[in-house]
């Protein structure tokens, strides 16, 4: 009876030490995420409060390009 209780126990063990290390990686794309999202909202307040004239270039900062394949990449950052 003993041995069952302890097998049942490793069992839980095994599959709590799972989730968690799941949950540590859902964290963590959270976070990627969040960043990422907050990129987004000071760009697009940047691009409001600075209203551009038709034919104006816009100034990119240089490593812009590598920045966007980047994130356009599974898991990108």
């Amino acid at each position: 009876m003993m041995g069952l209780v302890e097998e049942r126990e490793t069992t839980a063990r095994v599959r709590a030490e799972e989730v968690r290390a799941d949950a540590e990686r859902v964290m963590a794309e959270h976070a990627d995420a969040e960043r990422v999202l907050e990129r987004r909202e000071v760009t697009r307040g940047e691009l409001t409060e600075t209203p551009a004239a038709p034919n104006a270039a816009v100034d990119l900062p240089v490593d812009a390009p590598r920045q966007a394949a980047a994130e356009s990449r599974p898991g990108g950052t």
